[in-house]
């Protein structure tokens, strides 16, 4: 009898001890939510593709190339189900997806979840926000929905978005100047123009009724007195080229041909440069672009070389706003950047200058090397093999960059050279990408009468605001953030942050917010407007997002509605 009731005590003491545990886990995860870090969802497209809402994960029936694609539908997602992807397009190739039922080629998809991501709260309690972090943060329209948008503008700053780029005035300062991206953060941010291994099917474009349709590729172009086909050859269906070896330079150029709407268009040598997202509707972008301006020169160009015999070169231009920029790599491991100042009339007369010169080990005949030419935020950047080499920028007025803005006919065009000379060589893999461009908003009324949402412009809190009235911290309307004078006892609750999102042309940020909830702090205690439309204040600031941790996930076959099992390979830091 003792030793069976020994047994008991000992039994209901293991199980004290593993619900003590129990309990002890799920306090520790509810302080850990509260005090240190939060899972949310992200709910829209508006930081795609790097962090997607609602959307579908297509395959290019053209050329293969993967991409998202935003859910744009009304009414409740059709999780279980799968829909047509109609208004898909191939951010590569710029096929589309029109419909299964007009395009066998076209097929049905089901709809997966957004990103969740994990958030330090507080973190911002520490240490001060950095710009172009990834912050969530309470919207302030609303003061209920949680948004998640990159950090632009810090408080004391002036901001003012111009040709897709963000210019900022310091505090103290008189003079604006370009902000420049980190590395990791710039990295993240590349958007595809075109990858050369994702060949597409001709015969499925032209499919779509295109006619005239010709897709993105790199050609042979007569800058050279041999004729094309003796220098180059193309193999692998135009996904290499091989330099035959001549003291004569030899040229490929990018045809940024590709699909706008109809087939009179479709060679407009400009699409491709213009900032499109495959994630987008097409139609839906339209109303946030001027693509007789909006055109992205801010570029970055990578490629495999693989030397065939000695003294072999390539180069690489990129054809800026204000210079062409050229990237001279030797066999011999030398690298000389060059810059050819772009005038309203033409080239400048001084031509090509030696800007810059780095060195990497000698290429080895037969073995690729990784090469890559950035020309982005009035900088360049060389690397080879993933190792940055050369890191150079240059200034422009902000006052001179709107001046060559305001006359259409002094803004040259972009453009994508690669040269070659001396020994033979192999080019592989070639990629180019653009950046972030940071589109015109204008402001207009929303037609929703929620009371969560309306303010009151009769004691004169905000200004009327009209349909072409210019959004906030565009150009011609920059927007100073107030920064806190602690020395006169100013709160610093107060400051005041400028967000936008990654995915420009489909975001809802800082540029375009023209409603304040009424459970801001509007008012000081003197009555006086204390919240700036287009701001988030600090005391709505949550944290920084670190980490996504459940991406749309695998379907299994018995239940393909549910993605229960998880993409480990697509978890990933946020930068």
């Amino acid at each position: 009898m003792a030793r069976s009731a020994e047994k008991r005590q000992h039994e209901l003491s293991i199980i004290r001890d593993t619900v003590e545990s129990v309990w002890v886990a799920i306090i520790l995860a509810f302080v850990l939510r509260a005090f240190m870090v939060e899972a949310f969802v992200i709910p829209t497209g508006s930081m795609a593709p790097r962090l997607m809402g609602e959307h579908y994960d297509l395959v290019c029936p053209a050329c293969g190339y993967e991409y998202s694609y935003g859910w744009h539908g009304d009414g409740s997602v059709p999780r279980r189900h799968q829909t047509d992807p109609s208004g898909a397009r191939c951010p590569s190739c710029t096929y589309r997806f029109v419909s299964a039922k007009k395009h066998p080629n076209d097929g049905k998809e089901y709809v997966n979840g957004g990103d969740r991501v994990l958030v330090m709260k507080y973190l911002y309690k520490i240490v001060e926000p950095q710009p172009f972090d990834v912050v969530v943060f309470r919207n302030p329209q609303s003061n209920a929905n949680n948004y998640i948008k990159r950090l632009i503008g810090l408080p004391g700053e002036k901001i003012e978005i111009v040709h897709g780029d963000v210019f900022v005035t310091p505090p103290g300062a008189d003079k604006p100047e370009i902000r420049r991206k980190p590395d990791q953060a710039q990295e993240v941010m590349w958007q595809i123009i075109n990858d050369n291994d994702y060949q597409p099917d001709m015969a499925k474009l032209k499919a779509q009724g295109m006619g005239l349709y010709a897709p993105r590729r790199w050609e042979p172009t007569d800058k050279t007195d041999e004729t094309p086909s003796r220098l180059w050859a193309a193999s692998d269906n135009g996904r290499t080229f091989a330099f035959k070896g001549s003291e004569k330079r030899g040229c490929l150029e990018f045809r940024g041909a590709g699909e706008t709407g109809s087939a009179a268009d479709s060679n407009d040598p400009g699409e491709a440069f213009l900032p499109r997202y495959g994630y987008n509707a097409a139609q839906s972008e339209y109303q946030c672009l001027d693509p007789t301006v909006d055109f992205c020169s801010d570029l970055k160009l990578s490629m495999v070389v693989k030397p065939g015999g000695a003294k072999a070169s390539v180069e690489c231009v990129l054809d800026g706003l204000w210079f062409s920029v050229k990237a001279v790599f030797g066999s011999d491991g030398s690298v000389v950047v060059l810059r050819l100042r772009r005038e309203p009339q033409g080239a400048d007369p001084a031509g090509w200058v030696e800007w810059a010169r780095g060195s990497t080990s000698a290429m080895t005949e037969g073995a690729g090397r990784k090469i890559a030419l950035a020309h982005v935020d009035h900088g360049v950047k060389v690397w080879v093999d993933d190792k940055k080499i050369i890191d150079k920028s240059y200034t422009v007025e902000l006052a001179t960059l709107k001046k060559r803005l305001g006359a259409a006919e002094s803004i040259p065009f972009p453009g994508v050279r690669i040269g070659a000379s001396g020994g033979a060589l192999e080019l592989t893999h070639l990629k180019l990408m653009r950046d972030v461009y940071y589109t015109y908003f204008q402001l207009s009324r929303s037609d929703r009468e929620s009371q969560d949402f309306l303010m009151d412009y009769s004691r004169g809190f905000y200004p009327k605001i009209g349909m072409d009235s210019p959004g906030w911290g565009v150009a011609g309307n920059p927007i100073s953030l107030k920064k806190a004078d602690e020395a006169k006892g100013e709160n610093s609750d107060f400051d005041e942050f400028f967000v936008l999102g990654d995915n420009s042309p489909q975001s809802l940020d800082s540029r375009g917010w023209i409603e304040a909830a009424p459970s801001l702090r509007l008012l000081d205690e003197s009555g006086n407007t204390q919240y700036k439309l287009g701001t988030v204040p600090r005391y709505n600031m949550i944290g920084k997002a670190m980490f996504v941790y459940w991406p749309s996930g695998y379907r299994l076959p018995l239940l393909p509605g549910l993605p229960i099992v998880p993409d480990v390979g697509r978890m990933r830091l946020i930068r």
